[in-house]
């Protein structure tokens, strides 16, 4: 099932618990000395058997800042915990998606701030994305996603109000958390050539990792098609995998973020879209000589567990990009699985920091 398709299921009314926890991480590696902390700390209990209800945490950098303020990164945690012995009578579980976003007008949420679905959000609170992160959770407990990323060119910020969505559920009305433990990376240097943003690789997926006879496990695709030549400068973010109840067995899948360049786009994926699209098919493209890897990660289960990862660059940045050229993440299963009578859940949520040329 989408996400799409899971919020337009009718709300539960639900009370909520707000605390806020403070915590200390090691900073990312930062040779100048010029990047500054903002903690981004919340926690909100709730019940629900939908992701229609979101809630919102507001931050605000400091107003005696010299400059425009840019973002740099992000350093933490994220987490959710179910109770009770069965997580859920859901197909795979529990899941939240978190994302830190920057107010572009002047309302900024209050804390646990509700709202009504993403409409509801963009209609009030207009934003721009900074980072989304996914934790999909399997059984009862905590699970946790550890964030480090520091950007190498700052992405401008609109405004000094940060704040951070938590869009989750357990499906199962039982007492569910989500807690942020961030620290959101900034400077206030200023940017010297092209303005960089970032670009998203979102989707969810439901991947067939069992054999069929002598036929491979499919592949699933998310791309954006490149309209103008640039440079890829970072990537950042992270892939939730989580096995369907019935899957039995080992399941490894390897997602790799890359570049398919010199027209093998449109060999690849033909006649597609000239906005952002999705693509599954069996064939080995992602191996081809013309696409050039620039993140990777593999993420290896067992039955119905669930594994969430941040993807690791390749040492190659800055990648230059050409018009034609498509910036495409590939979920691959393992050819040689052995799991048996079941299927995969999987979702990017990555992001890719570039400028134009």
């Amino acid at each position: 099932m989408t996400r799409k398709a899971r919020r337009a299921s009718a709300p539960l009314l639900a009370a909520a618990l707000l605390i806020a926890v403070a915590a200390v991480y090691p900073q990312p590696a930062d040779p100048e000395g010029k990047v500054q902390f903002l903690p981004l700390v919340a926690s909100f209990t709730k019940r629900s058997t939908d992701f229609q209800m979101k809630n919102l945490f507001g931050f605000r950098l400091p107003d005696t800042l010299p400059a425009q303020p840019n973002f740099r990164g992000l350093v933490g945690t994220l987490s959710t915990t179910t109770t009770g012995e069965a997580i859920s009578d859901h197909p795979f579980g529990s899941v939240t998606l978190f994302s830190i976003r920057a107010a572009t007008g002047t309302a900024c949420p209050a804390w646990g701030e509700p709202v009504d679905g993403y409409a509801d959000l963009f209609a009030r609170f207009p934003n721009q994305l900074l980072a989304t992160a996914i934790v999909k959770q399997s059984a009862a407990g905590t699970a946790t996603f550890e964030s480090d990323f520091l950007l190498p060119v700052g992405i401008p910020l609109p405004s000094r109000c940060i704040f951070v969505t938590f869009d989750g559920t357990d499906f199962a009305g039982q007492s569910y958390t989500m807690a942020s433990d961030l620290k959101l990376i900034y400077d206030t240097d200023p940017i010297v050539g092209s303005i960089p943003y970032q670009t998203s690789l979102d989707f969810e997926f439901t991947i067939g990792v069992v054999r069929t006879g002598s036929a491979p496990p499919g592949n699933a695709y998310r791309a954006v098609p490149i309209d103008k030549p640039g440079r890829l400068l970072s990537v950042f973010g992270n892939i939730g995998v989580v096995g369907s109840p019935s899957l039995r067995g080992p399941w490894r899948v390897r997602v790799i973020t890359e570049v398919y360049r010199q027209g093998s786009c449109a060999t690849a994926f033909r006649n597609h879209a000239d906005t952002p699209f999705s693509w599954n098919d069996t064939s080995a493209s992602a191996y081809a000589p013309t696409s050039v890897p620039i993140a990777e990660v593999t993420l290896s289960g067992n039955g119905p567990q669930a594994i969430n990862s941040a993807t690791v660059m390749k040492p190659i940045f800055q990648v230059t990009v050409a018009a034609g050229d498509c910036l495409v993440t590939a979920i691959l299963p393992a050819d040689d699985t052995t799991a048996a009578n079941g299927n995969l859940n999987a979702e990017l949520q990555l992001h890719v920091e570039r400028v134009d040329d």
